[in-house]
């Protein structure tokens, strides 16, 4: 029994979510070259829950860094999760309903704004059809804020470089007189430290 359960701890897969406590290293491979790998906390995740990891460092990450497109880009991440949880239960129910018919289920429908009776009868199945095409609408506002929130995290200008991170940490080097380690170096401290970095030679006022 005790070997079963080491067997099933080991299968789950795990990510890193934080960037308390996630390194710069992984950090700007994921941002130069969406390369997520490094995000692996244990096990074996696969690329959907790696990208799922990273929207949540990537958000946090906007969040203390002090991004001023912040209230931006955490409501279309918040409108994407609404409107991918409200797909997911449209097909759902749907599903269920096309294998045996359910009041509760029909009444759900209509409270996500289908205006279809859902009766068990000849035109459930036509309705249920009908359900999914009109379902369509909120896929393409789903596909157009995952693709405002893309442009608003390349920026207005070239997606930053390794050659950028590695002149920032240079300089970060310089302010605080010691080496970073890059794999050891987080990316909240490193947030931190560009804050104070900036502050200290921030220009003073006349």
């Amino acid at each position: 029994m005790l070997a079963i359960f080491k067997q099933k701890k080991a299968l789950i897969s795990e990510c890193f979510t934080s960037c308390y406590e996630v390194s710069m290293a992984t950090f700007i491979n994921a941002m130069v070259d969406h390369n997520f790998n490094g995000l692996t906390k244990s096990g074996n995740p696969n690329q959907a829950q790696l990208a799922d990891a990273w929207d949540k460092v990537f958000t946090e990450y906007l969040a203390i860094s002090g991004d001023t497109q912040i209230s931006t880009i955490l409501a279309l991440v918040k409108d994407i999760a609404i409107l991918t949880n409200k797909l997911f239960l449209i097909e759902t129910i749907v599903q269920q309903m096309e294998n045996k018919h359910d009041f509760k289920l029909a009444d759900h429908l209509r409270s996500l704004g289908f205006r279809f009776q859902y009766e068990d009868g000849p035109e459930l199945r036509r309705e249920l059809e009908l359900t999914i095409i009109q379902s369509k609408a909120i896929l393409l506002e789903l596909e157009q804020n995952k693709a405002e929130l893309e442009e608003l995290r390349k920026g207005d200008g070239e997606a930053a470089t390794r050659q950028d991170y590695q002149l920032q940490l240079s300089a970060l080097e310089e302010f605080k007189s010691c080496s970073i380690d890059e794999d050891k170096y987080t990316v909240a401290r490193y947030c931190a430290d560009i804050k104070r970095m900036k502050e200290r030679y921030k220009p003073q006022s006349a």
